[in-house]
C-alpha cells in the first residue's frame, strides 16, 4: 500500500502545481493499481479523472492510455458496451498515431471483449466473428512488431505472448482442443526462448488455460502441473483474482476425478480470496454454487457405493435363482439397480463406472430378451466412451444403437442416436459428417412428431453453421425455426431445465463446465452440440391433474405429448380407477364408463378446453369424471392378476385396448403397445386362462420368435372356430411360421394371417410351404416387406394347388423378379376362390403384365392393388381390359403412382363396363391434370356410374380440375352410392382470378379466390351423398374456411369441418386450420343429426344401433388412425369383425 500512498501523494502534488499532464498520468497509475488489486469501483473513479483531464486539457494522443485502461476495467466489470466504446476509441487513436504496439493492444482487448460476449450468449454469431477478427489482427501485428521492434525500446513480447493466449482461449471455446493446446504451448515456448521472468502474469494465463485444455482432454497429470504453476505465479505477484480462479480450476479437477474433499478445500481457498476483493459477486456466486454441487455429488457417491453392495447381493441371488420361476423377477431387480447406478454415475461424472454398469445392463437385457432395453444400453455405453474421449468406440456403439433402432422402426431412438453420432464426429473434426447426422436426426424427429428432439437437433445444426462453418444466415434461419418450435411447446428445451445442484453431462457435452467451472474461459454450453442419452426419451415434463371418479380421486399426469382426444383420456382414467381399487373390488373386472368430464357443472368438450382450464387454475383444480355405466372385462381382470403374479406393472396401452367394450369377447387387440418377448408374458398368461380368442392383433410391437412359441401354447387350448392372427410390423423371424405349423389348433383354425413387415427372409420358404399346405381354412395371407425374394415366391407357386382355399394374397414391396412373379400368377389362376391380389411396390415389366392379364381373364378379381408398380399407360390399359372379361364389377382398383396420364382417365370415362363396374378407384400420384378431370367429371355424372370411392390425391388437377370434380360430385345425384372423394394436394395456389374464368366480373385476384371458394362451398353443400371429403394440402386459409363455416348444416370444431345431413355426417379435412387432422375422431363424436342430435360416440352407438350404418370403407378410414390412440384401433377392429366375409 506504500506504493499506492506515494502515487496518491504525487497526484496531489501535480494537482497543486496545476500540471495537467502529470495529474492525468498519476491518476492512471493509481487506477491501474487499484484495478489490479480488485478494487474496481475506486479504480473507475481514478481512471475517469485521467480520461476527463486528457479530453479537456491534453492532446488526443494523451487520451490513449485512459481509453486503454477504461476499456480493460469495463471488461473486468462485464459492462461490455462501455468496454467496446473505449476500446474502439483506443484503436482509432492508435491508428491515427500509427502506433503499432497500441494497435495490437487495442485489437487484443476488443477480441477479449467480443470473446466474453460470445461466451455469455446463446447464438451471438456477430461476437464470435469479431473475436476471431480482432484476435487475428492482434496476432498479425505482434508478428510485425517482432520482426521490426519499435525504436523506442518498447517491448513487444508481452503483447506477442498475450496474442497466443487469447487465440488459444478462443480455439478452446470452439472445442478445437488440439489446436488450442498447440497455440498455448507455443506461447510458453516463446516465454522460455525470450527468457521471460518466471513470475509473469502472461505465463500465469498460459498455464491457466493449458490446465483447462488438459482437463478437457482428461490428461490429469498435465492439467495439475499447469494449474499449480498458475496458482504459484499469481501468489507471487499478488494477483488475487487469478489465484482464486486457479483454485476454482483445481477444485474442478478434483471434482472430475471424484476427489470431493480436496475439491471442497480448493473452493474454500478460492472463496477466502474472493471475499478480499470488491465487485466479484458473480465469482462468489459461482464458488458457492460449485461447493453445493460437490456436496450433492458426495451424497450421490455414497448412495452409489451402497447401491453397488445391493447389486452384488442381487447378482448372487441371480445365480441361486437360475432355472427357477423367480429368475426373471431377480433379473428385473438387477436392471432396476443398474438403472439407479447408471444415473448416479452420470451425476458424479464417473464415466468408467457408467461404462461398467451399462455393459452389465446389456448382458442382463440379453438374458431378459428385452430388445428395447438392450439397444438403450448401447446408447449409454456410447455415452460413457464419448465422455472418456474414446471416440472410435463411442461411434461404434452409437452406430450399433442407430442400426438396431432402425431395425425395430424406433424413430425416436434413431433420432437420438444420430445426435450423439454427430457429437462424436464433431469431436473428431468431421464437421460435415456431424452436420449431416444432425440434419438426419431432425428429419426423423419431424417424421415421428417429436418436438423436443426437433429442437435439440436444430440447436446442434445451428451450432454447426455458426461455429464450424461460419454461415450466419443459415444459423439465423435455423435458430428462428428452433425458437418457433419452443414457443409452440410453450416451455424450455429439456436440457436447459437441469437443476442447479446437479452436474449431469448426459444433457449437454459442456454442462459440467457450466455448473462446476463456470468461470474463466469455457462456459458457452448453449451454443455447443447437445448430447442426449436414452434416458431423455422418457424425461418429459408433465403436470398432474386431479379427477374425482365415484368417491375416489385419480391423479392423472398430463404428458407433454398430446393425446388423440378427450375420449382416450376418459378410457385411461377408467383404467387408472380400476387399478386403484382394492383387490376384492377388482374381482369381477368391472370398469366405469366415463360419460362426461365436468367442472362446476360445465361439460369439458375437448382436450384443448381441459388443458386451458388447468392452465387457468395453475393446476389447482378438481374435475368430475361422471360415470355413465359400467363395463365388464374379464380379460382385464385376468391380465392385471397375471401382472401381479409376475411382479409386473400393467401396461396402460394394453389396458386401454382391452377396455374397448365395442370389441366382442373373442376379439383381442394389443397393437402398438410397445410389447416385447418378455413384457407380453402377463397378457399371454391371461389369454391362456381366457380361452375365447377369435381375433388376435399384436401388430406394431417388438415381438420375436419366443412370443410365437408361447402363443403356440396359448392357442392350443382355445375353442375351435375361425382365427384371425395379425402380427405385422414386429421382429418375427422365419421360425415363427414353423411354430404355427407345429400347433394343431392353429393349423385347424387359422383363416387370416398378416405377417407383413417382419424379417422373415428366404429362410422362411419351407415353413411357408407347410403353412399353405396344412392350414386348410387359410384364405388371406399378407407378406409385404418381409425381405423375401424370388426364391421363396417360386417355392410358393410350386406348392399351390387347385384345392387351396386362398382368396387373398399380399406380397408387395419384396425383391421379386419377373420370372418368379409370372410363375406365381399362373398358379394363382388355377385356384377356385382367389379374388384379391396386392402387388404394391413390385416393378412390373411386360412379361409380368401379360401374366397378370392372363390371371385377370381367368379369374374374377374383385380387388387389385398395383401402387408404385410402374405399370404405365399401356400396362394399365391391358390390365383393366382383362379385369372385365370374367366379372362385371371390381370392388377396389389401386393404380396410384403408376405413371398414368389424362388418356387413362379418358379411357375410363368412355368404357361402359368400367363406368358401371368399378366401386373404388385410386389414381393418386398420377399426373391426371385438368384434361383428365374433364373425363372423370363426365364419368361421375354418368347415371350408370357405380363409384363409391375416388382418390385423386396429388394428381396436379389445378384449380379448374379441382372445381370440376367437386361440382361433378355434387351433381352425381343419380349415383347414391358415391361416398368418398379425396382431392388432397392438387391446388398449388388459390390466386385463381387470372388462371380460369371463374367469374368474368372479377377484377382482382382476391375476388377470383373468393368466387372459387364460394363455388366449392356451393358444390359441397349439394353433395348430399358424400360421407368423406379430403381437401387437405390445398392451401385453404382460415379466411377461406369462413365461407364453408357460413354454409348451412356445417359445424366447425377445432380445425375440422363437419357437414350434418339428415342421416349422416360428411367428414371433411382442411389443412392449415390450426388443428391436426387426427382430431377427426373427436369431431365425429361431437357431430349431431337425425332430428336433433345423435353422437357417433361409443356409448350411444350401442343404444341407437348405428353400427349397421357404417360401411367397411368408413370404418377403414378410422382404422388409418390406429397408431394414434385407442379409438382408431377400436373402430378398425369393429370394422374387421362386422364386415369380414362370412
Amino acid at each position: 500500500m506504500a506504493t499506492l500512498s506515494s502515487a496518491k501523494k504525487s497526484y496531489e502534488d501535480a494537482k497543486a502545481e496545476g500540471t495537467r499532464l502529470q495529474e492525468a498520468q498519476w491518476a492512471n497509475v493509481i487506477g491501474n493499481m487499484l484495478k489490479k488489486s480488485g478494487k474496481y469501483a475506486e479504480a473507475l473513479k481514478w481512471l475517469s479523472i485521467d480520461y476527463n483531464l486528457s479530453v479537456k486539457y491534453l492532446s488526443q494522443n494523451h487520451c490513449l492510455p485512459a481509453c486503454q485502461s477504461l476499456g480493460e476495467l469495463y471488461l473486468c466489470l462485464e459492462v461490455f458496451q462501455h468496454a467496446l466504446l473505449f476500446q474502439k476509441k483506443h484503436l482509432q487513436l492508435a491508428e491515427d498515431a500509427n502506433d503499432l504496439v497500441e494497435q495490437q493492444r487495442a485489437n487484443t482487448q476488443l477480441g477479449r471483449t467480443y470473446h466474453e460476449m460470445f461466451l455469455r450468449s446463446e447464438d451471438d454469431h456477430f461476437s464470435v466473428q469479431n473475436a476471431r477478427k480482432y484476435f487475428k489482427a492482434a496476432m498479425k501485428l505482434a508478428h510485425i512488431i517482432k520482426e521490426s521492434p519499435p525504436t523506442n525500446n518498447c517491448s513487444f513480447l508481452k503483447e506477442y505472448i498475450d496474442a497466443h493466449n487469447n487465440t488459444g482461449m478462443l480455439e478452446f471455446d470452439l472445442d478445437n482442443l488440439e489446436e488450442a493446446r498447440k497455440i498455448l504451448t507455443k506461447g510458453l515456448e516463446i516465454c522460455n526462448e525470450r527468457e521471460v521472468v518466471e513470475d509473469d502474469d502472461g505465463r500465469s494465463r498460459l498455464h491457466h488455460n493449458l490446465g483447462n485444455v488438459y482437463m478437457k482432454l482428461r490428461m490429469w497429470d498435465s492439467a495439475r502441473e499447469h494449474i499449480d504453476m498458475d496458482i504459484l505465479i499469481c501468489q507471487r505477484i499478488q494477483h488475487r483474482q487469478g489465484e482464486a480462479k486457479g483454485y476454482i480450476n483445481l477444485g474442478e479437477l478434483h471434482y472430475r476425478v471424484q476427489n470431493y474433499q480436496e475439491a471442497l478445500r480448493c473452493y474454500q481457498k478460492a472463496l477466502d480470496l474472493t471475499n478480499l476483493m470488491e465487485g466479484e459477486d458473480a465469482l462468489l456466486k459461482q464458488i458457492h454454487q460449485n461447493i453445493g454441487t460437490v456436496k450433492k455429488a458426495t451424497e450421490v457417491m455414497n448412495e452409489l457405493q451402497k447401491e453397488e453392495q445391493n447389486l452384488k447381493m442381487l447378482t448372487g441371488d441371480k445365480e441361486d435363482a437360475r432355472g427357477r420361476s423367480c429368475e426373471r423377477h431377480c433379473l428385473l431387480q438387477i436392471i432396476a439397480s443398474l438403472d439407479c447406478l447408471i444415473e448416479k454415475s452420470r451425476t458424479t461424472l464417473a464415466w468408467a463406472k457408467l461404462c461398467e454398469f451399462a455393459s452389465m445392463k446389456k448382458i442382463i437385457a440379453s438374458e431378459l430378451d428385452n430388445k428395447q432395453m438392450l439397444i438403450d444400453s448401447f446408447l449409454v455405453i456410447g455415452e460413457s466412451y464419448e465422455n472418456l474421449r474414446e471416440f472410435d468406440k463411442a461411434l461404434d456403439w452409437y452406430t450399433r444403437s442407430w442400426k438396431e433402432y432402425q431395425f425395430i422402426g424406433d424413430f425416436e431412438g434413431q433420432a437420438l442416436a444420430n445426435i450423439n453420432i454427430g457429437n462424436v464426429l464433431d469431436h473428431t473434426d468431421n464437421w460435415q459428417g456431424a452436420l449431416a447426422a444432425f440434419k438426419e436426426s431432425y428429419k426423423l424427429a419431424v417424421r415421428a412428431n417429436l418436438p423436443y428432439v426437433q429442437i435439440t437437433a436444430l440447436e446442434n445444426i445451428h451450432y454447426s453453421y455458426m461455429i464450424r462453418f461460419d454461415k450466419a444466415e443459415e444459423a439465423r434461419r435455423v435458430k428462428l425455426l428452433a425458437e418457433e418450435l419452443k414457443q409452440q411447446r410453450n416451455k424450455e428445451l429439456h436440457t436447459e431445465n437441469v437443476p442447479e445442484d446437479l452436474c449431469s453431462s448426459s444433457n449437454s457435452r459442456s454442462k459440467c463446465a457450466i455448473l462446476v467451472s463456470e468461470n474463466i474461459v469455457h462456459r458457452n454450453a448453449a451454443s455447443r452440440p447437445i448430447f442426449l442419452s436414452s434416458a431423455d426419451k422418457h424425461n418429459r415434463l408433465c403436470q398432474v391433474v386431479s379427477f374425482k371418479i365415484d368417491k375416489d380421486v385419480i391423479h392423472y399426469p398430463m404428458k407433454a405429448t398430446a393425446k388423440l382426444s378427450i375420449e382416450s383420456m376418459k378410457v385411461e382414467l377408467a383404467c387408472l380407477y380400476y387399478l386403484g381399487l382394492p383387490v376384492e373390488r377388482r374381482s369381477d373386472g368391472i370398469l366405469p364408463i366415463i360419460k362426461d368430464i365436468k367442472l362446476g357443472g360445465r361439460v369439458i368438450e375437448s382436450l384443448e378446453t381441459l388443458e386451458a382450464t388447468v392452465s387457468e387454475h395453475m393446476g389447482q383444480v378438481l374435475f368430475d369424471a361422471c360415470i355413465g355405466g359400467w363395463n365388464q372385462k374379464r380379460l382385464i381382470k385376468l391380465y392385471t392378476d397375471c401382472c401381479n403374479t409376475l411382479c409386473e406393472t400393467p401396461n396402460m396401452k394394453v389396458l386401454m385396448k382391452l377396455y374397448d367394450w365395442e370389441m366382442t369377447d373373442g376379439d383381442v387387440a394389443a397393437s402398438g403397445c410397445g410389447l416385447q418377448d418378455f413384457s407380453i408374458t402377463p397378457l399371454l398368461n391371461a389369454l391362456d386362462a381366457y380361452k375365447e380368442i377369435a381375433m388376435l392383433d399384436l401388430s406394431h410391437n417388438l415381438l420375436g420368435n419366443r412370443t410365437m412359441e408361447k402363443l403356440q401354447k396359448v392357442l392350443s387350448g382355445t375353442t375351435a372356430y375361425g382365427l384371425w392372427l395379425d402380427v405385422h410390423c414386429n421382429l418375427f423371424g422365419p421360425t415363427a411360421l414353423l411354430k404355427i405349423c407345429e400347433c394343431p389348433v392353429l393349423v385347424a383354425r387359422l383363416e387370416v394371417l398378416n405377417i407383413s413387415e417382419n424379417p422373415l427372409t428366404d429362410a422362411c420358404a419351407s415353413y411357408l410351404l407347410d403353412v399353405l399346405e396344412k392350414c386348410k381354412v387359410l384364405y388371406s395371407l399378407s407378406m409385404e416387406r418381409c425381405c423375401i425374394t424370388s426364391r421363396t415366391i417360386l417355392m410358393v407357386a410350386d406348392a399351390l394347388d387347385a384345392g387351396s382355399p386362398l382368396d387373398r394374397l399380399c406380397i408387395g414391396y419384396n425383391d421379386i423378379d419377373e420370372n418368379a412373379l409370372a410363375s406365381l400368377l399362373v398358379k394363382l389362376g388355377s385356384l377356385k376362390r382367389f379374388s384379391s391380389l396386392n402387388l404394391n411396390g413390385l416393378k412390373l415389366n411386360k412379361r409380368a403384365v401379360d401374366s397378370l392379364c392372363d390371371l385377370a381373364s381367368t379369374l374374377p378379381l374383385y380387388e387389385l392393388m398395383l401402387r408404385e408398380t410402374g405399370i404405365g399407360m399401356d400396362g394399365a390399359s391391358l390390365v383393366t381390359n382383362s379385369l372385365f372379361i370374367r366379372t362385371n364389377e371390381i370392388f377396389k382398383l389401386d393404380l396410384s403412382y403408376c405413371g398414368l396420364t389424362s388418356n387413362f382417365a379418358l379411357k375410363l370415362s368412355t368404357n361402359s363396363c368400367m363406368i358401371c363396374g368399378i366401386y373404388e378407384l385410386n389414381l393418386s400420384g398420377n399426373p391426371i391434370k385438368e384434361e383428365g378431370s374433364n373425363a372423370l367429371s363426365s364419368m361421375l355424372l354418368n347415371s350408370k356410374c357405380c363409384l363409391r370411392v375416388l382418390v385423386l390425391e396429388k394428381c396436379e388437377l389445378g384449380v379448374t380440375g379441382f372445381l370440376q370434380i367437386i361440382q361433378a360430385a355434387s351433381g352425381s345425384l343419380t349415383n347414391s352410392s358415391f361416398e368418398e372423394l379425396n382431392l388432397a394436394d392438387n391446388v398449388k395456389s388459390l390466386h385463381v382470378a387470372d388462371q380460369v374464368g371463374l367469374d368474368d366480373g372479377c377484377k382482382t385476384t382476391c375476388q377470383g379466390e373468393f368466387s372459387f371458394i364460394q363455388k366449392v362451398s356451393t358444390a359441397i353443400c349439394r353433395a348430399t351423398n358424400l360421407r368423406f371429403l379430403d381437401l387437405s394440402k390445398n392451401g385453404f386459409s382460415k379466411q377461406s374456411a369462413e365461407v364453408f363455416y357460413s354454409a348451412s348444416n356445417w359445424v366447425a370444431v377445432g380445425g375440422e369441418l363437419i357437414k350434418i345431413t339428415q342421416s349422416q355426417p360428411l367428414w371433411h379435412l382442411l389443412s392449415g386450420m390450426g388443428q391436426p387432422t387426427t382430431q377427426i375422431l373427436e369431431v365425429m363424436t361431437r357431430s349431431g343429426a337425425r332430428g336433433g342430435v345423435y353422437r357417433r360416440n361409443k356409448n350411444e352407438i350401442r343404444n341407437t344401433d348405428l353400427l349397421s350404418e357404417l360401411t367397411p370403407k368408413e370404418c377403414f378410414q378410422l382404422g388409418d388412425y390406429s397408431d394414434q390412440g385407442p379409438e382408431g384401433v377400436s373402430w378398425l377392429n369393429k370394422m374387421w369383425m362386422n364386415h369380414r366375409p362370412n
